[in-house]
């Protein structure tokens, strides 16, 4: 493995004890050759997947920071608009407080009853009002 996949980082390897004996024991040429091809093959394998990784990890990082750009602009956006409308509302003129008297508004066959008796003379000054407050249940 060369020593730039290396550099800077903090792995300790601990060695393989037998299969270190096993290769320092064995005496045919060619049994050698293949544990040697095969632990190249190993470490290749692994240094593509260690690239491959890095760069996913480089990519999910980007889009992470992209998605939070963006984020931080809607918030930004949002921030601005909720101050203008705050500012919109304040400068409304302020509307008189409606204040609930707890009254009851009559039916409207009840208004029709007044308002029958007004035309046929039994009424009071005019007509009644369309709707009228009583006392509500206390």
């Amino acid at each position: 493995m060369p020593v730039s996949l290396l550099k800077g980082a903090r792995v300790r390897v601990t060695p393989n004890k037998q299969r270190i004996s096993a290769i320092l024991r064995e005496k045919d040429v060619l049994e050698l050759q293949r544990q040697l091809l095969t632990t190249v093959m190993e470490a290749e394998v692994l240094k593509k997947q260690i690239e491959s990784a890095s760069e996913e990890w480089a990519s999910k990082t980007s889009e992470w920071e992209s998605d939070h750009r963006h984020a931080l602009a809607a918030v930004t956006s949002l921030k601005e608009e909720n101050s203008r409308l705050k500012q919109q509302l304040e400068a409304r003129p302020k509307a008189p407080e409606k204040r609930d008297i707890g009254g009851v508004c009559r039916p409207s066959h009840v208004h029709h009853q007044h308002h029958d008796r007004w035309q046929r003379g039994g009424g009071g000054g005019g007509c009644p009002d369309t709707h009228r407050a009583t006392p509500g249940p206390m």
